[in-house]
């Protein structure tokens, strides 16, 4: 599959603002969106101090149930994401593009422990094991050339050490 949502592919040096436009998305999404998440985390490698990675803001939020997102699909759309999908009920994929900088939403209920929990048991070995996040900033940019328009087969790379490190979780 290419680049559907012509997503930015380049990886790029941390950018120390990216903690700041989280936390801006955040407080917009909880102020505009009546949707009661019960949390909003950062994650993905823009959450990761001095990590590589492509410009956009990955964001994980918590909600009691998915009824309350099949409600306010509306007003995610009107704020600008676009449902990408939700391939295993487990959770629902929003993406939101600007000129620059684009921002994934990633919607889970509260009673999915392990999935959330993976996604931020990831973000945290990151942190705490500055080789691991060199291997993978690595992983990235070589997959990055290898597979420049292709997201699906630059994902597929990344997928395979991200789900080494969980094994080892």
């Amino acid at each position: 599959m290419s680049n559907k949502y012509e997503l930015p592919l380049d990886i790029v040096d941390h950018d120390p603002r990216w903690s700041e436009m989280f936390e801006i998305k955040k407080q917009k999404l909880q102020t505009k969106i009546k949707t009661p998440f019960i949390r909003i985390e950062h994650i993905g490698s823009t959450a990761i101090p001095d990590a590589k990675a492509k410009p956009i803001i990955d964001m994980l939020a918590v909600v009691e149930s998915f009824e309350e997102i099949h409600k306010t699909q509306k007003q995610l759309e009107k704020y600008g994401f676009t449902l990408e999908n939700n391939k295993s009920n487990d959770y629902y994929y929003f993406i939101k593009l600007g000129n620059k900088m684009a921002y994934s939403l990633t919607v889970m209920e509260q009673s999915n422990d392990k999935g959330i929990n993976n996604l931020l048991m990831f973000k945290d070995f990151l942190i705490k094991h500055p080789n691991a996040q060199i291997k993978y900033d690595f992983l990235k940019c070589v997959a990055q050339v290898e597979y420049p328009d292709d997201i699906d087969r630059y994902a597929q790379v990344k997928d395979e050490f991200v789900n080494e490190i969980k094994r080892k979780l």
